[in-house]
């Protein structure tokens, strides 16, 4: 038993190393085999489970063995207890459990990603210290996973002072964060915020995201963002970033309650960008399907935009954008890109589709008011009643409503349709947009991103119109393929 636990031990202590590698954001491996680091985080957290299991079986064999087969008792375990190198060995096996139970998605939800994130960096130190003090005759497995921590740090350092030192406005060479400007759309407790800005950075491909970090929120956070804009196609010009996000809870709701406070449109913030991160999305066919929901028109446009800028004028397949939204006015999140792309469908080179989910046609679009009770702001929309003695509803210039109703417009390749508080059949979409691809544009990929939801829905429809038996017979559409834009990677 003592030779198959020091064994089981080893192991883990072995594993440490490849686990700390395979959560790595400036990742050796994704630089060697090209695939994101995000997937290598689904190995990372199995390889964390392996070892938390080996730790578990080393430290129960071993309380087994000193505890009850060495006699006399109690004395052999007090002793054992006491040694040094069993204290670091328990206080290892408690950061271990720590790391599993709170790495636990459920969990995650409950205390939020930034304690996940803090904690993990910490207690994972702690761990590999603990693991040090137990054994130090396997010293170099602990050495070879700081190495690759301090590796990874580095290279994050490294990456944040490329795309920011430079020569400054005054002729100095200095660090210059870009400045961003905040546009924050409805006023309800969780409003959509598309943050512009030009610096000079890496060329990104579509799908590919930044971390972003703000300065005026604080400089211990950044987070994910994918990029909405395509990179520019002429050397020697600034690259053009935009970002579509959803004001949730922590960093995304003060940034929007910064954008508020400062009196709205037009509101600039420094940011501090590291990235890109990701792998490039390429569809690799003609057809292309890109399904959107809500923000997840950051990942679904620019892969139609470069899909479309790829081709040119001529095109064997079909290119759709399918784009589910709350209302109508969230149109106005990418108006100048919608405004693209209803030129490029009236000349047919893509089909665009939005879904509006919780009105039932123009005549029931809402105003974008803002309902003040008191010192008290109320969510924007159809007000029902409001109870009070000090209240004032603020409207938003009648131009909003003229620009949204020309936003809104139908035209050739672009529609629109109101659902009035139900879901878009994806399943009858996809159905639909296979029926409509020409049998010479080859076979058919479906990208998306979004609430899960809609990856569940696209999975299961993508997985019946796929048929073995027609593409042997060379029906090349019937081969479906599905890219799915898992933002909990």
């Amino acid at each position: 038993m003592a030779g198959f636990s020091d064994r089981i031990g080893i192991l883990a202590y072995a594993l440490t190393p490849l686990s700390v590698l395979l959560s790595s954001r400036e990742s050796i491996l994704s630089l060697l085999t090209g695939i994101s680091y995000q997937h290598f985080n689904f190995l990372h957290r199995w390889t964390g489970r392996i070892i938390f299991v080996q730790s578990f079986l080393h430290t129960l064999v071993w309380t087994i063995i000193e505890g009850k087969l060495y006699q006399p008792q109690p004395s052999v375990f007090q002793t054992f207890i006491a040694e040094p190198y069993i204290i670091w060995g328990c206080f290892a096996m408690l950061f271990i459990t720590f790391l599993y139970v709170f790495s636990l998605r459920r969990v995650i939800r409950w205390t939020g990603y930034e304690f996940f994130k803090k904690s993990h960096y910490v207690v994972a130190s702690l761990y590999i210290g603990a693991c040090w003090g137990h054994w130090d005759k396997l010293y170099f497995w602990m050495l070879a996973s700081l190495i690759v921590v301090l590796l990874d740090l580095g290279l994050r350092i490294l990456g944040i002072g490329l795309n920011h030192i430079g020569y400054t406005k005054s002729g100095y060479l200095g660090f210059t964060p870009a400045t961003a400007i905040l546009t924050t759309f409805g006023t309800s407790p969780s409003p959509a915020l598309r943050i512009d800005f030009t610096h000079p950075s890496p060329s990104w491909r579509p799908g590919q995201h930044y971390y972003l970090c703000f300065p005026a929120l604080s400089i211990w956070q950044s987070h994910p963002f994918t990029t909405a804009s395509l990179p520019p196609t002429s050397t020697g010009s600034a690259p053009h970033h935009t970002y579509i996000i959803r004001a949730l809870s922590g960093e995304t709701a003060k940034l929007a309650a910064l954008a508020r406070d400062a009196g709205g449109e037009g509101v600039t913030t420094p940011v501090i960008l590291t990235g890109p991160y990701g792998a490039a999305v390429t569809p690799g066919t003609e057809n292309l399907l890109a399904v959107a929901g809500g923000t997840g028109i950051s990942f679904a446009l620019p892969v139609v935009l470069a899909a479309l800028n790829e081709c040119g004028g001529s095109r064997a397949g079909l290119v759709q954008l399918v784009w589910v939204v709350r209302r109508v006015r969230d149109l106005k999140w990418v108006e100048g890109e919608m405004g693209v792309l209803r030129e490029r469908a009236r000349e047919g080179g893509v089909d665009v589709r939005v879904f509006v989910t919780r009105e039932g046609g123009p005549e029931e679009v809402e105003k974008d008011v803002v309902v003040v009770s008191g010192d008290k702001e109320v969510e924007d929309g159809k007000i029902e009643g409001v109870v009070g003695t000090d209240t004032t509803i603020l409207e938003k210039p009648e131009e909003d409503s003229v620009n949204i109703s020309i936003i809104a417009a139908n035209s050739s390749g672009f529609s629109i349709t109101y659902l009035g508080g139900a879901h878009p059949d994806l399943g009858a979409v996809v159905r639909d947009y296979i029926e409509r691809c020409p049998a010479s544009g080859g076979r058919i990929e479906v990208m998306g991103s979004g609430p899960a939801g809609i990856g569940s829905a696209l999975r299961s429809v993508v997985a019946e119109c796929n048929d073995g038996r027609k593409v042997g017979r060379g029906e090349e559409k019937a081969d479906v393929g599905l890219y799915w834009d898992d933002r909990l990677l």
